[in-house]
Formats: structure tokens, sequence, C-alpha cells
């Protein structure tokens, strides 16, 4: 488990999935990473 605040890198897979009847994107992880937090974790407008 990683703790709050955590910083990963996700390397994996995206397929089509279905909930409840609606085609929606699935991500089937394959390596988590911890990293570094960015210089500017978040974007804004």
């Amino acid at each position: 488990m990683l703790e709050d605040g955590t910083w990963v890198e996700v390397a994996g897979e995206f397929q089509a999935g279905d909930f409840l009847g609606q085609q929606t994107p699935v991500l089937h992880v394959a390596q988590i990473t911890p990293v570094e937090a960015p210089a500017h974790p978040y974007l804004y407008p």
C-alpha cells in the first residue's frame, strides 16, 4: 500500500470494458513505480 500523497508512474494497457452497458476504457496495470513529485504537480487553466 502506498502512503497518501505518493506520486507514481503506471504502465499498462488500455482495453475496452463494459460498465452498466456502456463501453468504457479500462487500464490493465502491469507496473507501478513510485516517483518524485513534479515541480508543478497540478495544471490550472
